[in-house]
């Protein structure tokens, strides 16, 4: 992947929509396996999750229109939105394995959409011991949780 190029696409973007980029990074998540554009702006109240949305599908169709491969899955952040999203959502999954360990039974989380059961299978796959499925159709649709120990 080639990470400048993913970065100064996506400054490019914010900056012709009207935003001053105060500091564009990356980094990369190993326990999701995902590689983050973190963007510092000015606050705005025009920065809301749809235009994080917007932005991170111009800048995947703009690289992919120029034969740039992403490699690996990517996530824009502007401002740390996506960030303590994701950090809510290890949270949200420690406690469910701790339930599923301490109890010894499976635990359903609510329903949630597909980026957030990625993040959290993903995240899961990274723990020993533990499984997750998702079950459930539409908006219905979630993760299930099991610990097994090893034999």
């Amino acid at each position: 992947m080639k990470t400048e190029e993913l970065l100064k696409t996506t400054k490019e973007i914010l900056e012709l929509a009207g935003f001053q980029c105060l500091h564009v990074f990356g980094e990369h998540d190993a326990t999701i396996n995902l590689y983050i554009c973190n963007v510092e702006i000015e606050e705005s109240p025009l920065i809301t999750e749809d235009v994080i949305t917007s932005v991170h599908h111009l800048v995947g169709r703009i690289l992919y229109s120029q034969n740039e491969p992403i490699g690996i899955p990517f996530i824009i952040d502007i401002n740390n939105k996506q960030k303590d999203h994701i950090e809510k959502m290890k949270k949200q999954s420690d406690v469910f394995m701790d339930r599923a360990k301490s109890f010894g039974i499976s635990v359903a989380f609510p329903p949630m959409s597909a980026y957030e059961r990625l993040l959290i299978h993903t995240y899961i796959a990274s723990c020993d011991n533990f499984s997750t499925e998702s079950q459930g159709e539409g908006v219905e649709r979630h993760i299930v949780i099991s610990y097994k120990e090893k034999s």
